[in-house]
C-alpha cells in the first residue's frame, strides 16, 4: 500500500506534465488572431476554443490516469458532492489579456482530497515557468525550491496586488492608503498568486474568486509560508481558507481572499472587509 507522500507525489508529477504540455499548447498560439466568444450578454466573459481544448485534455488525462478522480473546470460541469479526489483547472486564466497579447495569464490545476487544497500546479506560459507544490513538500520554481517568503509589516514599500474596485467593494480605514505602498491589478488571479508565491508581490486582495481561481494558489503559497484567508461572512471575521464544502454547487462557490505573509496578513484583517457577499462562505 503506497503512503500518502507517494500518492501526492504522483498526483504532482501528473499535473506537472499535464501543465508543461498546456503550457506549450498556449505558447503555440500566442500572438495569433484567435477567435473569442463570450459566455455571458455583456461580453464581460470570454472563452477560446483553446481553453475547452485544454480543459478536455485534463479530463481524458484524469479519466485515465487516476479514473476514481474527478475533474471540475470552470468551462464543463458542475460537481454537486465532493469526490475524495477532486482536479480543478482555470485552462487560461487572464483570457482576455491572453487574446490581446498581453503576457499575463495563467494555467491553474489544483487537487483538492476531500475538499482540502493538496496539490497546486500554476503554469505560465509566456515565461515558460511551473509553479508546482504538493501539501508539506515545498514549493518549487520549475526545478528549482522557493525559498519561504519573509515575514514582513505592512509597510508603503510594499508592493501588492489588489482587486480594481478595492476602495469601492471593501470597507477599509482609509489610514490604510497610507501603508498598502503600491498596488496592481494584472488581470488574473492565477497569474498574481503565482508572482505572490515567487516574492514579486507582498500581498493581495481579492473579491469574489471562483474555486479555480485559487485551487492551486492555494497550496503554493502554503508552502512558501503565506495565508490565504476568507472572510467569513456568518462570524464577520477572517478564516484560514483550509478546505473547500459543497454547501452549495461548487461552480457558486465564491470568497473574498487576503494573501500574504503572517503579519501583513494580520494587519489586513483588522483593517478591511469585503461590503458585498460572496456566494461561498
Amino acid at each position: 500500500m503506497r503512503s500518502d507522500t507517494e500518492i501526492l507525489c504522483t498526483i504532482e508529477q501528473a499535473a506537472y506534465a499535464f501543465v508543461e504540455h498546456a503550457n506549450q499548447m498556449v505558447s503555440d498560439q500566442y500572438g495569433s488572431n484567435i477567435e473569442v466568444t463570450f459566455k455571458d450578454v455583456h461580453g464581460a466573459d470570454p472563452v477560446t476554443e483553446l481553453d475547452r481544448t485544454i480543459e478536455q485534455l485534463l479530463v481524458t488525462t484524469v479519466a485515465e490516469q487516476f479514473p476514481e478522480h474527478a475533474v471540475l473546470g470552470e468551462e464543463g460541469n458542475d460537481v454537486i458532492q465532493m469526490p475524495e479526489w477532486l482536479w480543478v483547472i482555470d485552462p487560461v486564466d487572464g483570457t482576455r489579456n491572453f487574446t490581446n497579447h498581453i503576457p499575463l495569464f495563467a494555467i491553474s490545476v489544483g487537487v483538492l482530497h476531500h475538499g482540502r487544497p493538496m496539490v497546486g500546479v500554476i503554469g505560465l506560459p509566456a515565461t515558460s515557468t511551473i509553479l508546482h507544490a504538493q501539501a508539506g513538500g515545498g514549493a518549487y520554481r520549475n526545478q528549482a525550491h522557493l525559498p519561504t517568503l519573509t515575514p514582513t509589516a505592512l509597510h508603503p514599500g510594499l508592493l501588492g496586488v489588489q482587486d480594481r474596485d478595492f476602495w469601492k467593494d471593501w470597507g477599509a480605514h482609509i489610514a490604510l492608503q497610507n501603508y498598502l505602498g503600491e498596488s496592481r491589478w494584472l488581470g488574473s488571479t492565477a497569474y498574481e498568486l503565482a508572482m505572490i508565491t515567487m516574492g514579486t508581490f507582498h500581498f493581495g486582495t481579492f473579491a469574489h474568486i471562483a474555486i479555480w481561481d485559487v485551487a492551486a494558489g492555494i497550496t503554493l503559497i502554503n508552502e512558501v509560508g503565506g495565508q490565504v484567508l476568507y472572510y467569513d461572512y456568518h462570524q464577520e471575521v477572517w478564516q484560514p481558507l483550509e478546505r473547500f464544502t459543497t454547501e452549495i454547487p461548487l461552480r457558486e462557490w465564491a470568497a473574498s481572499l487576503i494573501v500574504g505573509t503572517a503579519p501583513v496578513i494580520a494587519t489586513l484583517a483588522t483593517q478591511i472587509h469585503p461590503r458585498a457577499k460572496a456566494s461561498g462562505h
